[in-house]
C-alpha cells in the first residue's frame, strides 16, 4: 500500500488536533469554512483539486487512524471507567470520518492562500505528470531519509562543538552530556 505524502499528513493532524482541542461544535464548523480573505471560489476549487491529486482523502483517513490512538488515550485518562472503545468505534470515529469534507475545505483554503490561481494550476499539472507522481511516491521516504541525516549532521557538529567549545561551556556552567 503506498504511503500518503508525510507533509499534508502532519499538517491535517495538526488542524484536526486543534479541532479537537476547541472541543466544540461551533468552533469546528467556524474552521471548516472557506473564509480566508482573498480566497476565490476559483482558487478554493483549484487547490482542492490539487489536495485530491496529492492524495489528501487517503492521507486524512490515514491520520484518523493514527490519531485514535492517541485520542483513545486522552478520552481514557480523562475517564477511566468509560467504555473508550465503543465510544469511538461507534461515535467519535463515525463523526470525524463524517467531517472529513471540513478539514478538505480548511486544507484546500491553506494551500489557496500560499499559491495564486496560475500556481495551483501549475503544481496540479506538475503532479499529474510521471515526475511528478514519482515525487509524491518517494517524498515520505525523502523526508524519513533526510531526518535522519539531518539528526546525524547535528550530533556530528554538537560533538565538533564540544570538542572544540567543552572548556568554555564549562566554565560558563554547562556540563554537556556526550
Amino acid at each position: 500500500m503506498r504511503r500518503p505524502p508525510l507533509a499534508p499528513v502532519l499538517l491535517a493532524r495538526v488542524l484536526l488536533a486543534a479541532t479537537l482541542c476547541l472541543g466544540t461544535h461551533a468552533a469546528a464548523t467556524r474552521a471548516a469554512e472557506p473564509a480566508r480573505a482573498g480566497i476565490t471560489q476559483e482558487m478554493h476549487d483549484a487547490a482542492a483539486s490539487l489536495a485530491k491529486t496529492l492524495g489528501s482523502d487517503a492521507t486524512m483517513r490515514h491520520m484518523l487512524d493514527v490519531l485514535k490512538g492517541q485520542i483513545e488515550t486522552s478520552i481514557t485518562s480523562r475517564n477511566p471507567a468509560a467504555n473508550v472503545k465503543k465510544a469511538m468505534d461507534e461515535i467519535v470515529m463515525p463523526e470525524l470520518r463524517q467531517h472529513l469534507s471540513g478539514l478538505s475545505n480548511v486544507l484546500a483554503d491553506v494551500w489557496a492562500s500560499h499559491f495564486n490561481l496560475d500556481e495551483l494550476n501549475q503544481l496540479h499539472a506538475f503532479y499529474e505528470t510521471s515526475l511528478g507522481r514519482k515525487a509524491l511516491q518517494f517524498l515520505p521516504q525523502i523526508v524519513v531519509e533526510s531526518q535522519t541525516a539531518g539528526n546525524q549532521w547535528a550530533k556530528d557538529v554538537f560533538r565538533d562543538i564540544l570538542e572544540k567549545h567543552g572548556e568554555e561551556l564549562k566554565a560558563l556552567g554547562i556540563t554537556p552530556s556526550r
